[in-house]
């Protein structure tokens, strides 16, 4: 289950060494503090790029059959065969509102999502391509990497020009060595 705040009680996140105020967490890369605790402790090997039906769209999905493989996202595969998930979503994917500001040319508030998951496999929903080895150093320094990369991204998520298929344009050839766009011939 992600969290949107991942605080104590006085409002604070404690990660390692650090304190940050909720705000500037939530704001800046909302992510599962269990997937962050997790995360560590695990050797990342494998890099794959995943599809999967757009947020509320999974049941148009099953009567046809990839019509709406639009999202993109991360999973990283550690060598225990769990897989960590990163994608770039809008906060509020299925509200109506912002379906129609996004499909207006408008920018909506989004959100980077990291979760731990015990086994991913390929499906009728989800879709998985090897794009190859991790090309970064195991545990702590991928962890370290991936949340300075989330602090940085834009979380004004706007079709075309700053969406989940930018997110995973930028981040996979920094992961895995490879130069280009890796989404476009998904």
């Amino acid at each position: 289950m992600l969290l949107a705040f991942c605080c104590n009680s006085h409002g604070r996140l404690t990660y390692g060494s650090k304190t940050f105020g909720c705000r500037r967490v939530v704001k800046i890369a909302r992510v599962s503090c269990r997937a962050e605790q997790s995360v560590a402790t695990q050797r990342w090997k494998k890099v794959y790029l995943g599809t999967s039906p757009l947020i509320g769209f999974e049941l148009v999905d099953e009567v046809i059959p990839g019509a709406l493989q639009l999202h993109h996202f991360i999973a990283l595969k550690s060598d225990s065969n769990q897989f960590w998930i990163l994608d770039f979503v809008p906060l509020n994917p299925t509200s109506p509102l912002t379906a129609i500001t996004l499909a207006s040319g408008g920018t909506a508030t989004g959100q980077i999502r990291s979760k731990l998951m015990p086994r991913l496999t390929s499906g009728r929903t989800i879709t998985l391509r090897e794009i190859g080895e991790l090309a970064l150093s195991e545990g702590q320094e991928v962890e370290s990497f991936i949340e300075s990369f989330n602090r940085s991204w834009n979380i004004q998520l706007k079709l075309f020009s700053n969406d989940c298929t930018h997110y995973c344009n930028t981040l996979l050839p920094i992961l895995t060595g490879k130069n280009g766009a890796i989404t476009s011939d998904v």
